[in-house]
């Protein structure tokens, strides 16, 4: 509105009318202009103001629990859930209060916290988490971009623990942006302050660690949500994937973001050599990689759209063998697959090329090179009902749940260990 007047303000400056009628419109836009910065204003504090209160509410109810900022880095909603939500939910259940801090608010805007689970909430108000004088724990990650090394050193000064999960290598194939030297400034400066708490999910990231410092280091890998994995039930399934079972052909696949790191020579390798199975990609495609490659001339391969968090597990039920494609490279040997423990929790056969990460679990069938993943498919497909490989998965995946890396992330708060 205000942008139309200033329009026409000019339109009739530009038409010669007289100076007292200029002067007069010059006043009256100023007046409609501090107006609405004033209603504006009215409208922001009044939010603010109800915002606080909830923040009071929230913190009155459990005053002695610690209070974790998770400092994210997509939205709580994004079709893939990943680590940070995933131990939101789990140091929530373990008497801490849990801000999952996203700079854009994508929903329940009105509400300036969110509730998700008991103790855990959504927020864009970080403004307002920043005034408590309490002190608390900020959990940030080694692809945040946007949060600046002064405001953490800023927590730290304040007598704050701010702990500096490094999730991945840090690599243009897992951040989808140019890596400056900047960034890698940032980075080599966190690992080189000990007042930082360092954690790395894979073995390759916490070597590299130990070449900055000695203390305040530890290797946390990826978990999964056991409880949530282990749900079986018949739904609703897509048109497509109930095509899929139609065929009562055994199905081989995988679920997660479909980018670079998977081999998808692999893959064709894969569908042509064993036709009589369905190959099946469930997932969000990261980058243009998987439309370099024609897979349109293989009848047996499937590329499914993202499936929502809630529903996976009886998607990935309904598969005979499980995967992990990926190329062996400098990313993925520094990678903890979130994947690979849910894969445990589902309680199916897995086939996982050579990875560092996955080749320390036993129920894991690692193949060296095609032919011979191809030949773990097969092994995978007769070893269904073999109780000792079962017995081995249920162990590993019992050892690998969200909520004994929630107790671990504590007890280095804590300075227990």
């Amino acid at each position: 509105m205000v942008l139309f007047l200033k329009h026409s303000y000019n339109i009739i400056k530009d038409k010669g009318l007289s100076n007292f009628l200029l002067r007069f419109l010059k006043y009256f836009f100023y007046l409609i202009n501090n107006t609405t910065k004033k209603i504006a204003l009215v409208i922001a504090n009044f939010f603010s103001n109800r915002h606080s209160e909830q923040l009071n509410k929230i913190l009155s109810k459990h005053n002695d629990n610690t209070i974790i900022i998770i400092l994210g880095t997509h939205s709580w909603f994004y079709p893939m859930f990943q680590r940070p939500p995933q131990l939101a939910k789990s140091l929530a259940k373990k008497n801490c209060s849990v801000f999952y801090c996203f700079r854009f608010p994508t929903k329940n805007v009105i509400n300036g916290f969110y509730k998700l689970v008991d103790n855990c909430y959504l927020t864009h108000r970080l403004d307002l988490l920043l005034k408590l004088e309490l002190k608390k724990v900020f959990y940030t990650l080694s692809y945040d971009t946007d949060t600046p090394l002064f405001f953490l050193l800023d927590q730290l000064e304040k007598g704050n623990t701010v702990i500096y999960d490094y999730l991945d290598e840090i690599h243009p194939d897992v951040n989808q942006i140019e890596i400056d030297n900047s960034k890698i400034e940032k980075h080599q400066k966190i690992l080189s302050n000990e007042r930082f708490i360092v954690i790395a999910t894979a073995e390759k990231l916490y070597q590299e660690v130990g070449k900055f410092r000695k203390n305040k280091k530890y290797l946390i890998p990826n978990a999964a949500d056991l409880k949530h994995f282990s749900q079986k039930k018949e739904i609703h399934f897509s048109s497509k994937f109930s095509s899929i079972l139609h065929k009562k052909k055994p199905i081989i696949g995988y679920y997660g973001t479909i980018a670079k790191w998977i081999d998808f020579d692999l893959l064709i390798y894969l569908a042509e050599h064993r036709q009589q199975y369905e190959f099946i990609l469930i997932g969000l495609v990261g980058d243009n990689s998987i439309y370099d490659y024609n897979f349109r001339q293989l009848e047996n391969f499937n590329l499914h759209k993202p499936v929502k968090y809630e529903e996976l597990p009886f998607y990935a039920n309904k598969f005979d063998v499980l995967i992990i494609p990926f190329r062996k490279y400098s990313v993925t040997e520094a990678t903890s697959p979130i994947k690979l423990f849910e894969y445990m929790a589902i309680r199916k056969p897995i086939v996982s090329t050579d990875l560092n990460e996955c080749k320390k679990f036993e129920s894991v069938l690692i193949a060296e090179n095609y032919e011979k993943f191809a030949d773990m498919i097969d092994y995978g497909l007769k070893i269904k009902v073999d109780d000792v490989y079962y017995e081995k998965m249920r162990k590993e995946a019992n050892e690998n749940d969200w909520n004994h890396r929630a107790d671990r992330i504590l007890e280095i708060i804590s300075g227990k260990i």
